[in-house]
């Protein structure tokens, strides 16, 4: 029977342990010891908060605030300029002749060569092709005009001036 009382007593707490349940006013930052990684950065926002990105290890500052960041920080946005600098050919890439349906097809497998070797970025890769897609609906458009005209000049030929009647 005294198993029973023991099995419902309260686990033992050592002497002047705090539960949370005992003392709810104890601050957050106590029950976590500093160097927990969930630490957050000191710096304080234009927005007038706290910024809530993960401090450094050894530091209060985050990536962005640390002053000891400074140069990796001006490295980082170099690269990720470079990054999102749009790509181009360079100047000297000869002009491809587009007469036809076979110069485009020509033009097509050569772009698509040159991005699966990684001489072409796939973004200019698909300027390309959007651009021939407009290139030869105009050539077509230019094509059928010209043919209208031929026709339209046999079936109706202009008058030269006067009547023939």
């Amino acid at each position: 029977m005294n198993s029973t009382v023991i099995e419902e007593q309260a686990p033992y707490e050592p002497c002047g342990a705090v539960t949370p349940t005992e003392d709810a006013s104890a601050p957050d930052e106590a029950a976590q010891p500093t160097s927990s990684p969930s630490r957050e950065c000191t710096e304080i926002t234009r927005g007038g908060e706290r910024c809530r990105a993960q401090a450094l290890a050894g530091s209060s500052f985050c990536f962005f605030h640390d002053p000891a960041s400074a140069e990796k920080r001006a490295e980082a946005a170099r690269r990720g300029g470079e990054k999102n600098r749009s790509k181009v050919l360079p100047p000297d890439t000869s002009d491809f002749p587009l007469r036809n349906a076979a110069d485009a097809s020509a033009l097509v497998a050569r772009t698509i060569n040159q991005v699966l070797r990684g001489e072409v970025d796939p973004k200019i890769a698909n300027a390309v092709g959007y651009l021939l897609t407009v290139h030869m609906k105009a050539y077509d458009t230019h094509q059928l005009e010209r043919r209208i005209a031929a026709i339209e000049a046999v079936i109706m030929p202009e008058k030269d001036g006067g009547d023939r009647g």
